[in-house]
């Protein structure tokens, strides 16, 4: 089924809903390395039974800081003991990811807009006022190497 549905999780439930165990491809994979065979068998056989969960409160950074200290890659969020959804990782780390990837864009725009331009203009005007040396940037010296005896 995992497979079938492009998905490596799947959260084991009551009939009302509540958590009772996951099943993960690690589950599924330490099964199979005991010796253990995939025909006939059933969640209930292979389910991870202490499940993490969280409710629908939880912030990004909690859910990163329980995943990490749990070494797990996906979390049920419930609402009054009853599953309404799972968060992985990805889930979590990808609004960081875009928000780093537009600060980055945006301090990019920044140094090539006229604004920082004339700001750095402004800077070696006021250092040349006052007899200040100028910075430039030039590439790093080699580094030269040493002998030892």
């Amino acid at each position: 089924m995992l497979a079938q549905r492009h998905i490596d999780t799947i959260v084991v439930v009551k009939a009302d809903h509540q958590v009772v165990g996951i099943v993960s491809e690690r589950d599924i994979i330490l099964h199979l390395s005991t010796g253990g065979q995939t025909a006939g068998i059933k969640a209930k056989d292979i389910m991870t039974n202490k499940v993490v969960t969280v409710e629908t409160n939880v912030t990004s950074s909690q859910l990163m800081q329980l995943m990490t200290e749990n070494h797990i890659r996906h979390v049920p969020i419930t609402r009054d003991g009853q599953l309404v959804g799972i968060v992985s990782i990805g889930d979590v780390v990808k609004p960081l990811l875009e928000k780093n990837v537009q600060e980055a864009e945006q301090l990019k725009q920044f140094i090539n807009s006229q604004s920082c331009q004339n700001l750095a203009n402004k800077y070696n005007r006021t250092n040349k006022d006052q007899n200040t040396a100028r910075y430039s940037i030039y590439p790093a010296p080699q580094r030269q190497r040493i002998q030892r005896f």
